[in-house]
Parts: C-alpha cells; structure tokens; sequence
C-alpha cells in the first residue's frame, strides 16, 4: 500500500477494491486499449483516479423531515372525503 493514504483510506480501499487486490496485498490494474504503453499507463492511471474517487466517495446522510401542515391537512382532508362517501353509500341501500 502507498505511504500516502492514512490507515483509514487504507482500510476502505481493501474493502472496496478487494477484487483488485492480488494476494500479495497489490492493487492490479491492467489496460490494453491503446497500442502503445505509454497511452496504457496513462489509462491505468485515469482508472486508478477513478477507482480511488468512488472508494472514497461517502454520500450524504438524509436529514429526515416531517410533513408539512398543508399536506397532513389535505390527507385529513381526503380520508373525511372518501368516508363520507362511504357513509352515503351505505344510506343509499337501506
């Protein structure tokens, strides 16, 4: 593993990236796009960048919420309105 990252990022790059890592504890990444090497290494690089961004993302926690007063009054609102047609239902059978 790199000097660079802190036992954290170390951490979360093994979990994360598990399949890349060889027995020996290397990350392997291979490129065969391009004819010549130096535009392989390059892409091995590009890949690497992004495979550290996304073992490194962490996404936002949700802030919950409740509902707003307008919204719990218009289901109130709704369910007064659907047993109310109920009730005359079972008036007009009688």
């Amino acid at each position: 593993m790199s000097e660079k990252l802190n036992e954290d990022q170390k951490m979360l790059v093994t979990e994360k990236l598990a399949h890349h890592i060889n027995k020996l504890g290397e990350l392997v990444l291979k490129s065969d796009r391009f004819r010549d090497q130096e535009r392989n290494k390059s892409d091995c690089i590009a890949k690497l960048n992004n495979l550290l961004e996304k073992a490194f993302y962490v996404p936002k926690l949700r802030k919950k919420t409740k509902p707003t007063k307008a919204s719990r009054k218009k289901r109130v609102d709704t369910k007064k309105q659907r047993g109310e047609i109920k009730r005359t239902r079972s008036k007009l059978r009688l």
